[in-house]
């Protein structure tokens, strides 16, 4: 078969470039779940809402359950109406970025001397671009100065109360997301059963025990690795990664991280420097390492089997901080059809240049209850 080898004209690769541009944003979109860990389990167990509405701002959690009395032979029925809803509300958050193409360079990059095409290039470094962005922000602070107009990653709900000590387990929750407080007790009652209270400023058995679905019906569970409680008593990472994974995966499985799909597995995702003191724990107790099958399937084969959860490490972890995530319990939404779209090469006549513009827009959503985080807290 004959090969052209005389370059495009500028008005070919022009229209090419604009042609190829909504198609080539698509595939990058879809690439952005596949390139990250927990991108990809979103995109499989959790909820990506495209051409969302201002209603996905807005979303109801289940706060508690009516109440169950006893049924005495004979007795009167009392009904009273429950309200088991508690609403939660977010803005839209979003990004964009933009380039430049003048007419200068344009003339200056074609014919058979062409290097670059400046044109699918361009397009290539901005969608790249916004992609990588997007993968760090699964972690930011929303409700920051800082961050006012960035998604609400997973920090924006775990805030603590700075009050932990050595001899706590946990941290106490006290943020606000959607609008209400993550603190536990500020409704409800929990057991007082146990010598010494898994954190002295709660005071209660929790998250331990038995108590009423609205004690703590927005509150994530946060770990303190550094704790002289674990059975080390020592405050390293290395020496308490163990029992503290164990620790969370039990503790949230009672408290429903993963009844809604079963079978989903649970998922630690560890800074790098968490995660090396992992494996050389395992290395230390003479323990082969086990790759998980289901991340290992989708394209993550560094990941470790414990017990049945993922434990991972990405780039963006925060060092010396981990996350115990239940995919199904949060989603995304975007307000386009898919998670970033892009105009240009479009002619300006102003600037005597041809502009490229890339954008999304949309945020995150989670249940709170059922993530944890991990933090050397006293």
């Amino acid at each position: 078969m004959a090969v052209n080898l005389v370059p495009a004209t500028t008005e070919e690769s022009l229209i090419a470039a604009k042609g190829n541009a909504p198609k080539f944003f698509k595939e990058v979109s879809d690439l952005t779940f596949r390139k990250r860990l927990w991108l990809g389990m979103i995109q499989k167990y959790g909820r990506v809402e495209y051409n969302a509405s201002s209603f996905a701002c807005v979303w109801n959690v289940e706060k508690s359950q009516p109440d169950v009395q006893q049924a005495p032979d004979g007795g009167d029925l009392d009904f009273q109406e429950h309200d088991a809803e508690e609403q939660l509300t977010l803005d839209v958050r979003g990004y964009r970025a933009t380039d430049m193409l003048t007419e200068k360079k344009m003339e200056m990059n074609k014919g058979a001397t062409q290097i670059t095409n400046y044109y699918r290039a361009k397009s290539a470094r901005l969608a790249k671009s916004v992609q990588q962005k997007l993968y760090g922000e699964l972690y930011v602070d929303g409700y920051t100065a800082a961050n006012a107009d960035r998604f609400h990653g997973i920090e924006s709900f775990t805030g603590d109360d700075a009050a932990t000590v050595a001899a706590d387990k946990i941290a106490r929750p006290a943020d606000t997301y959607g609008g209400k407080s993550t603190a536990p007790g500020a409704e409800g009652t929990w057991s007082s059963d146990l010598s010494t209270s898994p954190n002295a400023v709660v005071a209660t058995d929790w998250p331990y025990g038995t108590g009423s679905a609205e004690y703590d019906y927005l509150s994530p569970l946060l770990v303190n690795t550094s704790s002289t409680a674990w059975p080390s008593a020592s405050a390293a990472w290395v020496d308490n990664a163990e029992d503290v994974l164990r620790f969370a995966r039990i503790t949230q499985s009672s408290r429903g991280a993963m009844d809604a799909n079963e079978g989903i597995p649970f998922m630690h995702m560890l800074a790098t420097d968490l995660y090396e003191q992992f494996l050389s724990y395992y290395s230390a107790k003479l323990r082969m390492y086990v790759p998980h099958a289901e991340a290992t399937n989708l394209g993550f084969g560094n990941t470790m089997n414990f017990e049945g959860d993922m434990v991972h490490y990405e780039s963006d972890t925060p060092v010396g901080t981990g996350y115990g995530i239940a995919p199904s319990q949060m989603d995304m939404f975007c307000l386009f059809s898919q998670l970033i779209k892009a105009n240009g090469p479009d002619w300006s006549k102003s600037k005597a240049s041809y502009l490229y513009y890339a954008r999304t827009y949309g945020n995150l959503r989670f249940q709170p209850k059922f993530f944890t985080k991990y933090k050397a807290y006293a």
